[in-house]
């Protein structure tokens, strides 16, 4: 019984309060980009916005483009730009349709800082195609940055590095380090984060979810009066999975809070209960730091038989999507529907990010489920 193997071992330490670490030259930029994505990009654009006290406070990421696909890019970056300019009193989350990952849009944002990934002959380009369409939209914009083959380059800038070597940033390092945090090696490889992995396939975990699968009808048999109607019994069965699974629930985020992962038996309980919508209501509201969840639910969905994975799933997407990681959010979505192409949570991550709905909505979502909890009666 292990953790979920990835690039974030700590949930603890990965509160919405990030330790400052110092970036004074374009260097230390290069340096810290994969602490700040979770992994080494490739053929990437990365635009960061520093905000009024200096602070790195909106970082997208997006494939580097095809030649003939630039000016989709710069329109896409240039619109979500345009929101965050016109929303600065209240603030605003979006990205470029279909690619943009890791957004954190708060008010105030200042200089833009462009990182193109790749060879020169596509990354010049690119970045001087988005450094003026930018620049049309009002945003300051520092010298960009090309990064190529583990050297940073500053082409228009004289008095920037021209092939410098990118080094450790040792302060960032150790921060990584305290936390857990160790960025994956690629894109792809933080993508099969969402993969089966080996324990979905071994036999422990087959008898797991037999169990489990026994467990349930158990719970579902001892919850009916014998001479109730049908929807009577059926609304009794609902209230007992509630019940049960909260408390399943609640048990698994408090150990998720330590790293502690499920044993077996109950992670295959709580993977098939998420199933229920009920359960899964309970999960969206629960107050556990997003960090957390996404630790929680990226654990059962690795653990999970390929075919069980929608509820997992769809908690993982969404909790991903609310912490601005459209990557990891897309790639969970991605898994589920092609199991499962109908599964609601699935498929309303993909809306909220095809309409640029910001993640700091979802507040008002979690205060509407609430209040429509309060007055539903128990199901």
């Amino acid at each position: 019984m292990t953790g979920p193997q990835t690039n974030r071992e700590r949930p603890d330490g990965l509160s919405p309060e990030l330790p400052v670490v110092a970036v004074t030259t374009a260097n230390d930029l290069a340096a810290v980009i994969p602490y700040l994505l979770g992994f080494h990009p490739d053929d990437s654009i990365v635009v960061l916005v520093a905000g009024d006290d200096h602070r790195i406070v909106h970082i997208i990421r997006a494939d580097l483009p095809e030649p003939d696909e630039i000016g989709d890019l710069t329109d896409a970056l240039q619109a979500a730009f345009g929101t965050v300019l016109a929303d600065r009193p209240t603030g605003s989350d979006a990205s470029p349709a279909g690619n943009g990952d890791h957004l954190h849009r708060p008010p105030g944002s200042t200089v833009v800082h462009l990182l193109g990934y790749g060879s020169p002959r596509r990354v010049r380009p690119t970045l001087a195609a988005l450094r003026t369409s930018l620049a049309t939209a009002g945003l300051d914009l520092s010298w960009p940055l090309r990064i190529t083959d583990g050297r940073v380059w500053a082409d228009d800038d004289p008095t920037g590095p021209h092939g410098e070597p990118i080094g450790d940033h040792p302060e960032a390092g150790a921060v990584a380090a305290y936390q857990g945090v160790a960025p994956l090696p690629s894109k792809a490889a933080y993508i099969a984060q969402v993969e089966p992995g080996p324990a979905a396939f071994s036999a422990a975990t087959t008898a797991a979810f037999e169990q489990a699968e026994q467990r349930l009808y158990r719970l579902a048999a001892t919850s009916i009066e014998p001479n109730s109607p049908a929807d009577r019994n059926r609304q009794l069965i609902r209230v007992a999975l509630r019940t049960t699974g909260t408390t399943l629930l609640d048990q698994a985020l408090r150990q998720a809070e330590h790293g502690q992962p499920l044993d077996d038996d109950n992670a295959a309980l709580l993977t098939l209960m998420l199933h229920a919508p009920e359960l899964r209501d309970v999960a969206m509201l629960h107050p556990t730091n997003p960090a957390v969840q996404q630790w929680a639910w990226l654990d059962l969905t690795q653990r999970a038989r390929p075919g069980d994975v929608g509820g997992v799933g769809g908690l993982l997407a969404i909790v991903a999507w609310r912490r601005g990681d459209e990557l990891l959010a897309r790639a969970a979505a991605a898994r589920v529907l092609a199991v499962e192409p109908t599964n609601n949570l699935a498929n309303l991550v993909l809306e909220l990010m095809a309409r640029h709905v910001p993640p700091t909505v979802w507040s008002e979502v979690l205060a509407a489920r609430a209040a429509s909890n309060d007055e539903a009666p128990d199901r």
